[in-house]
């Protein structure tokens, strides 16, 4: 197995493993360090069932499903759908709109997770361009090149997550796009029972991250 860091704050490379295969402790405990130093890592040319990708990421810890139930993978719902296809109904098989804007995944749950696994099947390429990137930022780079006194006065200071706000948002940002001609976004309206589940949460503006130490803006 090889680690190669591949960005300035966050990002490193992972090679000479298959996640299809059960891993010794060994090569897990060094996959596990690698994510926690570099924030994010990546494998790539995985051929992974959902079966193998339940394992391996189980092994960070218990895994959450979704609130968005309708597009979890039928009898796998620990994996979230994310697609811009659509079945011969014209149904969305996945979220469609993931990702619009900068965000940490999950930050609106009262224990935000530890950590998200996405594994690509298809990516959107156009004339050998890849179109379809992912974009990470550290948070916790971005506190460290905070002055001083900013970062005083950030100590103490509370803010309100809100997976509400954050469709409202959504809504209205497909609303201005589709003024623009852009497709529609189908978006199922949550039930009160999945509204219920994801409930406002008051956290800390500075957050410590539970296994590194390191501190970063939420």
């Amino acid at each position: 197995m090889h680690i190669e860091r591949i960005g300035r704050h966050l990002g490193a490379q992972i090679s000479g493993v298959d996640l299809s295969q059960p891993l010794r402790e060994a090569a897990f405990a060094a996959i596990r360090a690698a994510f926690f130093e570099h924030q994010v890592v990546v494998f790539r040319d995985q051929r992974l069932t959902p079966e193998a990708q339940i394992a391996f990421t189980r092994r960070f810890g218990e895994l959450e499903e979704h609130v968005r139930k309708e597009h979890r993978l039928p009898d796998h719902p620990e994996i979230l759908i994310v697609s811009n296809l659509r079945d011969a109904q014209g149904r969305a098989i996945g979220v469609e709109d993931a990702g619009r804007f900068w965000h940490s995944d999950l930050s609106y749950k009262r224990a935000p997770s530890l950590l998200s696994a996405l594994y690509a099947l298809e990516v959107p390429v156009k004339d050998d361009v890849v179109l379809g990137h992912t974009s990470f930022a550290s948070a916790t780079a971005a506190y460290e090149a905070l002055p001083p006194h900013t970062r005083r006065r950030l100590e103490g200071l509370r803010n309100v997550h809100s997976y509400r706000f954050y469709r409202a948002r959504n809504a209205a940002a497909q609303k201005a796009e589709q003024a623009r001609g852009a497709r529609v976004v189908q978006e199922r309206a949550p039930s009160a029972e999945q509204w219920a589940s994801v409930p406002d949460v008051e956290a800390p503006v500075v957050r410590t991250h539970p296994v590194t130490g390191a501190r970063a803006c939420s």
